[in-house]
């Protein structure tokens, strides 16, 4: 069974979701928010929560920020009950602060990732500022959607103060995968394929895929492509020609590029580069 209630305010989704008995890896694939960055709330669960290279431990009560184009996935591994809630901040919500809110952004980013456990999250008592925006958002009126958007940009700024460094907590599966995303990122502009990478880490082909899926929870394939997109979307932002983005972001193809892109993003590259100039 499954219960989920959705509020949408003007720059927030909140999200409450409840599975009873959620199964090993069901319905919970990797993903990307490009313009969103995402709190996470895992109140209860037993599951590990994969961010790129990393694979992070969490338990009831850990709350997880994750910037704006970082991909993730939650890895069940045994059946459990499921409780978790999220707050999707769109990326027009710094813009609509003042000039240093921008600069928050950036720093969130920067670090991709902030993990919380349960008693550092109440020791700085953002345990009570997250309760906050909550309860404000579920009352629904404009008073109280403005009282959880000022507590929510507190929030962010006292978690980012206190979150200092991408914080890593690994289970004991080691290195390879880390060592192989490394290598994925430092090339992600030059011709990247199974056999390649295979031979760069002296590894069978079938050997690199079990690792790398068992390790980070995604598959190879999809991780170089939402990486190369992710490239692109930075270099379109940066004024690049939707043509110029392909080929640096490693696409030989622009076809290829083109359908990607517009699956993962909703909207073809060219729209996307002229929004940015609007």
């Amino acid at each position: 069974m499954k219960k989920r209630l959705e509020i949408k305010t003007e720059f927030v989704t909140y999200i409450e979701a409840l599975t009873e008995t959620a199964a090993p890896n069901d319905d919970y694939d990797e993903h990307v928010h490009h313009d969103e960055l995402e709190i996470y709330s895992f109140v209860e669960g037993e599951l590990y929560f994969s961010f790129e290279g990393d694979r992070i431990k969490v338990n009831d009560g850990d709350v997880i920020i994750i910037s704006s184009g970082s991909l993730h996935r939650t890895v069940i591994r045994t059946p459990c009950r499921y409780f978790r809630k999220r707050l999707l901040i769109k990326n027009n919500f710094f813009a609509s602060m003042p000039t240093g809110a921008l600069e928050l952004q950036n720093r969130l980013t920067q670090k991709g990732i902030i993990v919380f456990n349960r008693e550092k999250l109440a020791d700085s008592s953002l345990d009570g500022v997250l309760a906050e925006i909550e309860n404000s958002i579920k009352k629904r009126t404009a008073y109280d959607d403005f009282c959880a958007m000022t507590a929510l940009a507190s929030f962010l700024i006292e978690a980012e103060r206190a979150g200092g460094e991408r914080e890593k907590r690994r289970t004991l599966f080691g290195h390879r995968a880390e060592d192989i995303v490394r290598y994925i990122d430092k090339n992600i502009s030059s011709p990247l394929d199974y056999n390649s990478i295979a031979s760069e880490f002296h590894i069978s082909t079938k050997n690199l895929y079990k690792i790398f899926k068992s390790e980070t929870g995604f598959t190879l394939s999809k991780y170089i492509r939402i990486r190369r997109i992710i490239k692109a979307k930075t270099l379109l932002n940066s004024g690049a020609s939707p043509s110029q983005a392909a080929e640096k972001a490693g696409f030989s193809d622009y076809s290829v590029f083109y359908r990607c892109f517009t699956e993962e993003l909703g909207i073809p590259p060219s729209k996307y580069a002229a929004k940015q100039k609007n």
